[in-house]
């Protein structure tokens, strides 16, 4: 047993008798503002055996699922150590007690470096949803009553993409959506009758009806046609707009329709592993991208939806409007008007009524300025940037990119105004840029050979990242220089998730146990 091993049993014992007040939550996978970071403070810089251990409660298997934090109950989806099962779990975040475990579903399919448990649960703070792998879509309420479930493999087939299926369930005003992005032949059994569609899908909470389902056309081929990114809310001019990255596009979508309201193809030279694994994440009116294989970080200014019609589809390269407006109207029966734009008109809230997408304590701008088209270089003169002109009808540009240090799985987080790109796999390097102009601020590489899977996440000032091998950096957040505040380590691999930052508190979810880390 090692150290951190001999350590749970004690504090195990603890947490039940010094329960931490608590308070704040992170609903979903990249927090309440969908872009990693949180507004918590007073949160610990350093932890030991014997230092600002809240407490820490063992786990039944692996999963690539952060866990979400919301009314004092933290919530986990997990496997199941040698068998084909997988659960749903709920603890109490300040004791760590564990109030309720639900099978959810079982299915013995395996793929590398991953698991049928790997999207992460969301709630609204009264119930609580659950997604796995094989396509068990379940609702519970706070004390593990089921509300409905159903099988979305079951009912629109394969999601077996070739790293296993590993898109989040995102709640946002009052609507759950799923994203089913594949390739339209499986890749693994079950085999399908008839090739596969990609579709994004909003579903009604209380009853788990679909309200819509819109499909998701793309031409790219094979691995081109995956992405295990997930869904983001975005907000201009009092508006939301859903945004799917993924097939060499990104799309924007009316969240009462589906409809969609413009695209933009980020890459059109089509190849057969151009999957997607990183998703979207919004800030200072942009949209922030991720190519695959560690191609160019890029910052888009999107296209404007004008007149109620979508947007000319346009591309990043060479940055030409395509002919065309690529809408789908694919209503499930509904019977909804497709353009809705009264609907659309209404201000972007979530669940618990907060407007969580943009705040002026995120340092968010509600346009782009004139200086984003301007050129832009790190301070030792390196170019990070490519500029395409808008054109006459509304197409978005591109306004700067970053190939330095690109990422492969982590998606980049938006905090305090500044982007940071986590180049986990292939550099362990941490860039931290200007999100208008790409500028370099700073750029540093972490210590150790293992790789990072997990994404970053933030608040009071502090990065916190962990590794597969369970070594755990924090880092201080903006400033002129990379700089190590902490690096310890959990031996408890593999480790995928990224940590949840929520009342005070760190939760750390290892293979093996859910750590509460806070003082």
């Amino acid at each position: 047993m090692t150290d951190w091993g001999r350590f749970v049993l004690v504090v195990g014992w603890m947490g039940v008798c010094l329960a931490p007040a608590f308070g704040a939550e992170w609903p979903q996978w990249r927090g309440p503002f969908f872009n990693g970071s949180t507004q918590e403070r007073d949160l610990p810089v350093s932890w030991s055996q014997t230092e600002n251990v809240a407490w820490i409660r063992p786990l039944p298997g692996p999963s690539g699922a952060t866990p979400v934090i919301a009314n004092g109950r933290v919530f986990v989806t997990s496997t199941v150590k040698g068998t084909p099962e997988f659960v749903a779990l709920c603890f109490d975040a300040a004791t760590g007690k564990e109030l309720w475990r639900r099978q959810a579903g079982a299915n013995p399919r395996k793929f590398p470096r991953n698991n049928m448990a790997s999207p992460s649960p969301v709630t609204d703070g009264r119930n609580v949803f659950f997604l796995y792998g094989e396509g068990t879509l379940i609702g519970f309420d706070l004390d593990g009553r089921e509300l409905w479930s159903r099988n979305i493999e079951k009912e629109y087939g394969n999601l077996a993409l070739q790293f296993g299926y590993s898109n989040s369930p995102v709640l946002h005003d009052g609507k759950l959506y799923i994203t089913v992005v594949r390739r339209n032949t499986p890749y693994r059994e079950p085999a399908a009758d008839e090739p596969l569609d990609s579709f994004i899908a909003a579903l009604d909470p209380a009853t788990g009806k679909t309200l819509w389902k819109q499909p998701r056309t793309t031409d790219a081929f094979d691995e081109g046609m995956e992405t295990y990114s997930t869904l983001m809310p975005f907000v201009r001019d009092g508006k939301v707009e859903l945004l799917m990255t993924g097939g060499d596009f990104i799309t924007a979508h009316d969240p009462a329709t589906g409809r969609e309201l413009w695209r933009f193809e980020y890459w059109h030279e089509k190849v057969r592993d151009s999957r997607v694994i990183p998703s979207l994440v919004t800030g200072a009116g942009l949209i922030f991208g991720s190519r695959h294989k560690y191609n160019p970080v890029f910052a888009l200014e999107p296209p404007v939806a004008w007149r109620g019609r979508p947007a000319l589809a346009s591309r990043g390269h060479p940055g030409r409007a395509l002919s065309g407006h690529h809408e789908a109207a694919a209503v499930e029966g509904q019977g909804q008007d497709a353009h809705a734009t009264e609907e659309r008109g209404r201000d972007a809230h979530d669940t618990q009524g907060r407007d969580a997408l943009a705040t002026e304590e995120q340092g968010q701008d509600a346009s782009a300025t004139e200086e984003c088209g301007r050129n832009a270089r790190d301070t030792q003169g390196q170019d990070a940037l490519t500029t395409q002109g808008r054109d006459a009808l509304g197409a978005g540009r591109i306004l700067w990119e970053f190939a330095e240090a690109a990422s492969d799985c982590s998606t980049p987080l938006f905090y305090d105004g500044r982007l940071y790109v986590f180049d986990g796999l292939r550099r362990r390097t941490v860039t931290c840029l200007d999100p208008k102009m790409g500028r370099i601020f700073w750029q540093g590489r972490l210590a150790g050979r293992s790789s990072w899977w997990s994404s970053p996440t933030a608040a009071d000032g502090k990065i916190y990242l962990i590794s597969e091998a369970g070594e755990i950096a924090v880092l201080r957040a903006g400033g002129d220089e990379f700089k190590v505040l902490f690096e310890t380590r959990f031996n408890e691999p593999p480790i995928q998730s990224s940590i949840a930052i929520a009342g005070g508190h760190l939760f750390i979810r290892t293979a093996e146990n859910l750590y509460c880390i806070g003082k």
